[in-house]
């Protein structure tokens, strides 16, 4: 930043510690001390009456949406329907579980052991405990 000329200046060991606190600066981000473009409110009071009236009527509309969407005939579903979707619904994440738990075992299937020990945690004299 500062140009030293040959000449012994006063002016030499100011421009000196200049370019030593250029070069502090630079070192901090620039986000720590420039204001950003978009300012972004941690307070709830601090956003304009347009946002938050803007934000209220997105939410108004959607749950118009959802309303209509629920009272709509043609997604309305007899009791019956509702119950076999709900079992079809039960009986896929039982498949699903049964899936997991059978990978699970068959991960773990290659253990040492007698097979009749108890498993870890279990207190003494458990059904499957040794000596009990």
């Amino acid at each position: 930043m500062c140009s030293a000329d040959a000449s012994a200046d006063p002016q030499d060991g100011v421009c000196g510690l200049v370019d030593y606190f250029d070069a502090l600066v630079n070192l901090i981000p620039a986000r720590y001390y420039l204001p950003s473009e978009v300012e972004q409110y941690t307070n709830r009071h601090w956003h304009s009456k347009s946002e938050r009236a803007q934000a209220r009527m997105a939410k108004t509309a959607q749950m118009g949406k959802f309303k209509r969407a629920k009272l709509d005939p043609a997604n309305a579903k007899s009791t019956l329907e509702a119950q076999a979707d709900r079992a079809e619904q039960e009986a896929k994440e039982l498949n699903e579980a049964r899936a997991r738990s059978a990978d699970e075992a068959g991960a773990g299937a290659g253990g040492s052991g007698s097979g009749d020990e108890a498993p870890r945690g279990a207190p003494r004299g458990a059904p499957g405990a040794p000596g009990g």
